[in-house]
């Protein structure tokens, strides 16, 4: 029997490109992470999307220096909508992990 795929296998990063400044530096961490690490010890990204103005990260078996990195990109979305005015319509930024 085939093996079930993820939503990251199957659909990648389902956001627009302005989370990518976020998300980059987090899936570069997981990559050099993940190098020479055998699979079991992995980190294991399930889906990374954005659904109503909230980007969703959903990580498996990550380091705490991970979740640190998380946290700091949660808090600079929340100082950047505030600087826009915005930030009224965006209540809750939501990392998945």
């Amino acid at each position: 029997m085939e093996d079930l795929k993820t939503p990251w296998e199957l659909f990648g990063v389902e956001c627009g490109k302005g989370w990518f400044p976020l998300i980059e530096p987090i899936l570069q961490y997981i990559q050099s992470y993940n190098k020479d690490k055998a699979e079991e010890y992995q980190i294991v990204v399930y889906q990374i999307k954005e659904k109503w103005g909230i980007l969703q990260l959903e990580i498996g078996n990550y380091p705490n220096e991970l979740a640190k990195m998380i946290e700091a990109a949660e808090k600079s979305v929340h100082n950047h909508l505030r600087e826009m005015r915005c930030y009224r319509f965006f209540t809750e930024v939501r990392w998945l992990v």
